[in-house]
């Protein structure tokens, strides 16, 4: 049988008392209670240290509860207090335990029923407190910094039965202590009595800390000052110890305390700091992330993977959004990929990415098309990389993919227009071979043949002595003169009409469509136009003459019309040219594609003197309907980007 728990109960209550002792009695007679009334007596018999346990009520006729706690801790009794009380507060309650109650305990209806268990956990606590400790199995070096020889001698005596496992090692002041912990770090915990020579413990802390130390420190100290209590606490001492006569009880379990508690702050720093890396590494990470994304969306790049051995396949978002569809609108599955590829595309990606599995090289690209969700096909520049596993198999084939449809398209405009250029070229060439052939004509037939005959003409003349046939000779000489400038009058307006550049536009497209019929049946020429139209730049105005001439002649040679009217205004800052016939017209077409097969340079040179001049060519024409040229010149064509 257990040995009976001692009970001290002050309670000036009578009918608490009795309640008390009758429901101990009947419900845990393992305690046995000495009950007093008064606080005096209550003080007399607790400085006799002969019970286990002091229950004290709050409400005493003499000291109350709170007083007679602040007087057992000034006398040094530390035999276990619970405070009981029925009109106790939060208040009273955490003064209670700052002062030392080791539990409080309201009277509340029913609080006898729980009462005997309180107690008893309060008496285990206590005798884990001044129990012998459990066999460490790693030593912890204390070093005692204490000025009285006999203090050290109790606790060293105390530790070495009670803790053996503790090596204390001792200095007799803060001087000869703080020499000691410049050359040896290695002490687990430091025990430092208040009252030093020299330094007092809370000095003597302030100058460990100041050398960067952060062991454990224990103050023990007799004066029981809570400033200096606080004062320790803040300077980070993991404990302090009041000197009762049995502290010693107590001090072996304080210092595995500390140096737990220690290590414990540590592990969090530790934790915390590693916590801290990871947050940054993670933020760091969302960052290059975000950023990543960024760069996909504005990009446009999707990404894709697949692994062969299991045919599991990704396809990103922005993969999906390429061809118009929501993420969950297409399953991350080999086949949404096989199904859209475009048939003429589909054998050769499979036979490239074979002969890749096979033997992989450093850059794998492919040009392919695949079906948009609005029915079209859209081209995709494909790239890839392949990671194998360790004995060389194919693990993952991952890779982009962006669209190029537009830059198919420029490309494929751009291969036109080169196209454009060359026979441009070719023709322009021909037709300066040509020109020249007519210009060698002309000089060689025309002019060639009335510099001849006016040179006879003249020669006749000198040789011959009768006045009248020398008159007729120079007669016949000024003919042929007169029939030469008429040739090169004709020939050089052919080749560019003084009148665009001294009058403009608007004269020289009189002078153009007023020129003799080839022939009786020629179609009737108009031009409507404002007399009054100002001038524009000259290479507008020799562009749009040259539309005009090659539109006319081209009517003149193949509309077989009636009438051909030429209709030239501005308005809205634009040069508008037309140029109408009613003739048997053409399909427009076809004509450009034989033009571009043939590098014929009418429709060819029209458009492109447009689009150097910054404006628009437009072709109007169906067989039996007419035809219709329109070019808009931009009277004021941008400038170049500053």
């Amino acid at each position: 049988m257990s040995a009976s728990i001692a009970v001290l109960y002050a309670e000036d209550n009578p009918a608490d008392a009795d309640l008390t002792r009758a429901h101990f009695a009947r419900c845990a007679p393992d305690f046995t209670l000495e009950i007093v009334h008064s606080a005096a007596d209550f003080l007399v018999r607790a400085r006799q240290r002969q019970h286990r346990l002091l229950l004290l009520d709050q409400l005493l006729p003499d000291l109350d509860g709170v007083e007679v706690l602040r007087t057992l801790i000034q006398d040094g009794v530390d035999t276990p207090v619970v405070l009981i009380t029925g009109v106790g507060d939060g208040e009273l309650a955490t003064q209670a335990l700052r002062l030392g109650a080791h539990d409080y305990v309201p009277k509340r209806p029913g609080y006898l029923e729980t009462l005997p268990a309180k107690l008893r956990e309060v008496v285990e606590r206590r005798q884990q407190l001044s129990g012998p400790l459990p066999h460490r199995a790693t030593p912890r070096s204390i070093l005692v910094i204490d000025d009285d020889p006999s203090d050290t001698a109790l606790v060293v005596e105390h530790l070495s039965r009670t803790a053996p496992h503790l090596l204390i090692e001792h200095e007799h002041d803060s001087e000869s202590a703080l020499a000691r912990l410049k050359m040896d770090h290695a002490f687990d915990l430091l025990i430092c009595d208040f009252l030093l020579p020299r330094l007092n413990g809370l000095e003597l802390m302030t100058e460990v800390r100041r050398l960067g130390l952060q062991t454990p420190f224990i103050l023990v100290t007799g004066i029981g000052n809570e400033e200096v209590i606080v004062a320790a606490l803040k300077l980070g001492a993991s404990d302090y110890l009041l000197k009762h006569g049995h502290h010693y009880g107590e001090l072996a379990l304080r210092i595995e305390l500390a140096i737990d508690r220690h290590h414990l702050q540590l592990a969090n720093a530790r934790a915390a700091a590693e916590l801290a890396e990871r947050q940054r590494a993670l933020s760091a990470l969302r960052e290059s992330e975000q950023q990543l994304n960024l760069a996909l969306e504005a990009g446009r790049i999707g990404l894709w993977s697949w692994e062969p051995a299991t045919d599991k396949t990704y396809l990103s978002p922005r993969w999906k959004a390429q061809l118009g569809y929501a993420d969950h609108e297409i399953r991350n599955e080999p086949g949404e990929w096989l199904d859209r590829c475009h048939p003429e595309d589909r054998q050769r990606i499979l036979a490239l990415r074979a002969r890749y599995l096979a033997k992989s090289w450093p850059d794998y690209t492919a040009e392919y098309r695949l079906r948009h969700r609005d029915g079209t096909w859209r081209w995709f520049l494909l790239r890839a990389d392949l990671d194998r596993d360790e004995t060389g198999r194919p693990r993952c084939m991952r890779g982009s993919q962006i669209d190029i449809t537009e830059l198919k398209h420029h490309q494929t405009e751009l291969d036109r227009t080169s196209l454009r250029l060359q026979q441009l070229s070719r023709r322009l060439l021909a037709v300066q071979e040509t020109e020249r052939r007519h210009l060698a004509r002309e000089l060689h037939d025309e002019i060639g043949q009335v510099l001849t005959a006016t040179k006879m003409h003249l020669q006749s003349a000198a040789l011959d002595t009768e006045p009248d046939r020398v008159v007729a000779q120079f007669q016949k000489a000024v003919a042929l003169l007169d029939r030469l400038l008429a040739q090169v009058r004709s020939l050089t307006l052919n080749l560019r009409p003084p009148l665009l550049d001294d009058l403009g536009l608007v004269p020289a497209l009189h002078w153009l469509v007023e020129q003799p019929p080839a022939h009786v049946q020629s179609p009737r020429v108009r031009l409507l136009a404002d007399p009054a139209m100002s001038r524009c730049d000259p290479a507008i105005e020799i562009a749009c003459f040259r539309i005009a001439q090659e539109a006319l002649t081209n009517a003149l040679r193949h509309a077989s019309a009636q009438s051909i009217i030429v209709t030239v205004d501005q308005e809205d800052g634009v040069l508008r040219l037309s140029v109408r016939d009613d003739g048997r017209g053409f399909d427009v077409e076809a004509v450009r594609l034989q033009a571009e097969r043939k590098g014929k340079l009418g429709l060819l040179g029209m458009d492109e003197r447009l689009s150097l001049a910054g404006g628009t060519f437009t072709l109007r024409s169906s067989p039996g309907q007419g035809t219709r040229v329109e070019a808009v010149f931009p009277l004021f064509p941008p400038g170049p980007a500053a």
